[in-house]
């Protein structure tokens, strides 16, 4: 995926690819950055069904108790493709103090993929804490 980025003006999301996959080191899960058509990143990170928090949904009591904190918090959970046999959670960096590329006058931090790895990670961690209590 390569979205039209000429508009966008000057910054270093004019040199970044738009998405990246891969797997964690330590935890194992899929991870997944994608640029959305704003210019900024969102970020999941795909669990398997033996953990506690598959199929649950971001915003139940199960997951909310779980106190999880990535930027901008949880945004998204479910499938990235009909058929996978992994349930994402996701988040986006498109808070108010976030700067979307697509509109260079609003301003705000640019997440850039470096941070959106390391918020992954930091997800990844999160949840992998709760599949070894469960």
């Amino acid at each position: 995926m390569t979205l039209n980025k000429s508009q966008w003006g000057n910054g270093e999301w004019q040199n970044e690819p738009d998405e990246l996959i891969w797997e964690d080191s330590e935890t194992g899960y899929s991870c997944q950055i994608y640029r959305n058509k704003f210019g900024c990143f969102c970020g999941y990170v795909g669990i398997g069904i033996e953990h506690p928090f598959f199929g649950q949904k971001y915003f139940n009591d199960l997951i909310m108790q779980a106190d999880i904190h990535v930027h901008g918090g949880l945004t998204f959970s479910g499938e990235l493709e009909d058929g996978d046999d992994e349930w994402y959670f996701g988040f986006a960096a498109m808070d108010d103090q976030d700067c979307l590329p697509a509109f260079e006058n609003l301003g705000g931090v640019y997440r850039n993929l470096q941070f959106m790895k390391d918020e992954c990670r930091r997800l990844c961690n999160q949840l992998a804490s709760y599949e070894k209590i469960s």
